[in-house]
């Protein structure tokens, strides 16, 4: 794992392929930012908010959650995350790379924080238990289609939390965008097989 000061944090970090004909392990770097204004500099892509004005959230964006009494409270999203199973997965219709929002983690006291897990990677630094409102996001340089948040490891009793101005960006609209590792991976087989018919004919 590699992290770095400025104006995010970086992560690399292993997400596991188990697709035939694929690498084993795709190498996936996060950047975490703690101010909103940094996160949408960052972005060459326009940002999409969910600000839970009412209970319908936005066409694309779904939520499950462990925790029976989650839902729209007040303007905000109102959750609790706990082990073992008590987790939350927001997923969007269409694939994004970056996500974030407004934590409010002081509802009951000092608890676990949280964490997000991204493709398979948890992602640091953790949502930290002392956060009043406070922006945390993330920018990847894959796609993905969903987010889980969990509770973190920073002691504590379980996290009991607020998330407000949920916020999310889709690759497609991006001058220069992402490509996803199986768009990489045909073009690299193509290429390879240009070069070996090349390569044959100039030996015949």
């Amino acid at each position: 794992m590699k992290t770095r000061l400025g104006s995010g944090l970086t992560m690399l970090a292993l997400a596991g392929m188990l697709f035939a004909g694929t690498p084993s392990a795709e190498a996936v770097n996060f950047t975490v930012y703690t101010n909103k204004t940094d996160w949408t500099n960052a972005l060459s892509t326009s940002v999409v908010t969910e600000n839970f004005s009412d209970a319908t959230l936005n066409s694309g964006l779904s939520v499950v959650s462990g925790f029976g009494s989650a839902g729209v409270s007040g303007g905000e999203w109102y959750d609790r995350a706990d082990a073992p199973g008590l987790f939350t997965t927001w997923s969007f219709g269409t694939s994004i790379y970056a996500f974030g929002g407004n934590w409010d983690l002081a509802t009951n006291g000092a608890g676990t924080g949280l964490q997000l897990k991204i493709l398979g990677n948890l992602i640091t630094p953790q949502i930290p238990d002392s956060s009043t409102g406070q922006f945390y996001g993330v920018i990847a340089d894959t796609v993905f289609s969903s987010v889980i948040v969990q509770e973190g490891t920073q002691g504590g009793a379980r996290e009991t939390y607020f998330l407000d101005n949920l916020v999310y960006s889709f690759y497609e609209t991006q001058s220069n965008p992402v490509p996803e590792p199986g768009t990489m991976l045909l073009f690299g087989t193509g290429l390879a097989g240009i070069v070996a018919w090349r390569m044959k004919k100039v030996q015949a």
